[in-house]
């Protein structure tokens, strides 16, 4: 029984691993789901990226790639949108105007407690400064978790 049970657990912890690291699903961004995700009480990522620009390539493929990134951002059910500045799209401008920028890489890191003060990450961002800001500001809008 045990030489059963011991494979089965170590399959399905890895298995839990693979979930939790395997790549970002991006929603494109629309201001009705940026609103809709702001409202549904987790956190989002908004993340301005476009095609072009190889600062934001290296944040797509190096930081969210990570697993750590992902582990983090599927653990705290983080809702990732991406706005994709590749063309000048009306939803592009939108965007810009919106969240206050005019061209990438930024990532915003909106709480529901505080969507009036998203984290702001600018350039190339790596994956220990993105951890470290989801962190710091978990433990900022929870101090009573002992962080």
């Amino acid at each position: 029984m045990l030489t059963i049970a011991v494979p089965a657990a170590i399959t399905c912890l890895l298995g839990v691993r693979w979930y939790e690291s395997r790549p970002i699903q991006w929603q494109p961004y629309s201001t009705s789901l940026f609103n809709s995700r702001c409202k549904d009480g987790n956190p989002a990522i908004v993340f301005f990226s476009a095609d072009w620009d190889v600062d934001s390539k290296i944040v797509e493929t190096i930081t969210f790639a990570d697993p750590r990134v992902t582990m983090l951002l599927r653990r705290n059910s983080v809702t990732p949108i991406m706005v994709d500045c590749t063309t000048q799209a009306p939803i592009v401008t939108e965007a810009y105007t919106l969240h206050g920028v005019n061209t990438t890489p930024y990532v915003f890191i909106y709480f529901p407690d505080a969507l009036d003060s998203p984290t702001l990450l600018r350039g190339v961002t790596m994956p220990e400064q993105l951890i470290a800001a989801v962190d710091r500001d978990y433990d900022r809008r929870h101090p009573d978790t002992g962080g």
